[in-house]
């Protein structure tokens, strides 16, 4: 059953237990702080969650960490190993990095039925460990950027649902997947370069996708809203 599914469940429950002969004050408040906390559980869960990453965005995009930060293939290879994640929360200018902070909020709204917390934050960290790690493998020599684990994170809870039985999220799927195809045969958008004042790495997208449908097709349980 879809998480949406079951809050409707839930609420129409609690519609159910209005309509008796305990329809009286003290029910209808203790009815409105139960909506009040599924509303909050099932739409606001994941702000948190944006706030944080966000911040640490902005706080790597400072003078202090723009040289400590970046995904540079020699540093890693010379021991700076943390490049591997933090490479991933820096962008070339501000234009950047309000346009994948952007994303991470629609995304993050657009699966907030079925995205819970815990599973948006961890997401996160092991797409941008496995991103850099994967991006070793190719001929990148540096790489700043949210937008590959953006992708993962896409790919991640649109193949959720649809494991879930909301075949229609086989569709969001697909787009991605023809996104992350249109870019790496026929290129990115000039526009998007223009604006980010840098190649788009479309090898980072490539990698967030199909780790981010990986780890889909194995996630435990429990990150899965309830």
């Amino acid at each position: 059953m879809l998480k949406n599914q079951q809050f409707y469940l839930r609420m129409k429950a609690l519609n159910g237990v209005a309509n008796t002969h305990f329809f009286r004050l003290p029910t209808i408040l203790a009815i409105s702080r139960v909506r009040f906390r599924l509303m909050i559980r099932h739409k606001a869960e994941l702000v948190p969650v944006v706030v944080i990453y966000v911040i640490v965005m902005v706080v790597a995009q400072l003078p202090t960490f723009s040289d400590i930060l970046p995904w540079n293939a020699d540093d890693i290879l010379d021991g700076q190993w943390w490049r591997i994640v933090t490479g991933n929360f820096t962008h070339t200018n501000l234009n950047h990095l309000a346009l994948n902070s952007a994303s991470l909020a629609v995304i993050a709204f657009f699966f907030r039925f079925t995205a819970s917390w815990l599973s948006m934050a961890v997401l996160v960290i092991l797409l941008s460990a496995l991103i850099g790690v994967g991006l070793l493998a190719s001929d990148t020599y540096q790489y700043v950027g949210f937008s590959g684990v953006l992708h993962g994170i896409f790919a991640f809870y649109a193949l959720t649902e649809a494991i879930q039985g909301r075949k229609s999220s086989l569709l969001l799927v697909g787009a991605v997947l023809v996104k992350i195809g249109w870019e790496t045969w026929i290129g990115p958008s000039a526009d998007t370069a223009a604006l980010i004042e840098a190649k788009v790495a479309t090898e980072a997208h490539v990698v967030g996708t199909l780790f981010g449908l990986i780890l889909s097709a194995l996630q435990p349980k429990k990150w899965v809203k309830k």
